[in-house]
């Protein structure tokens, strides 16, 4: 009970920061598209960190390709590469490794009050209110994700 305490300030912070993003709050996407944080309001969103030297976090993204095939019109679903790498770089790892939904140049963590991320993969869960409802450490299915969308989580 006192770990999930000690969450319940971030999640207010995650909450009041996705709420009340507007035009100005936007991130960068591996294509240079900009993407406004407002666009995701009344969504799920759901934010894997990852790497490419993580073999968790490469064995996870057939699941995530296939959560966001299906779910893509109604949850936002976008991976953060922790790897710094140049743009070029990325994008070269994003078609090796397969990765079909966006990836982000720009770390949305500072904007949406994000505790840091410890351990990868990470995947952060952000329920259509704007709260932060699950922090998840290691690999994560099509399954685990849709169980917590659909409140069995």
């Amino acid at each position: 009970m006192a770990k999930l305490l000690k969450w319940i300030p971030l999640w207010i912070l995650a909450a009041i920061a996705l709420c009340a993003c507007n035009k100005s709050h936007a991130v960068i996407d591996s294509q240079n598209q900009q993407i406004k944080l407002s666009d995701w309001r009344n969504k799920w969103v759901i934010i894997n960190y990852w790497a490419g030297w993580c073999e968790s976090c490469v064995q996870e993204i057939p699941e995530l390709n296939s959560f966001y095939q299906k779910h893509q019109k109604n949850i936002v679903l976008v991976g953060v590469n922790q790897d710094n790498l140049p743009k070029n770089q990325l994008i070269a790892a994003i078609k090796q490794l397969h990765i079909q939904y966006p990836v982000l140049q720009t770390d949305p963590a500072k904007i949406l009050a994000l505790p840091a991320v410890q351990v990868l993969p990470t995947t952060f869960i952000i329920n259509p209110k704007g709260q932060l409802v699950k922090v998840l450490l290691g690999p994560q299915s099509t399954h685990s994700l849709e169980d917590i969308i659909n409140g069995k989580n």
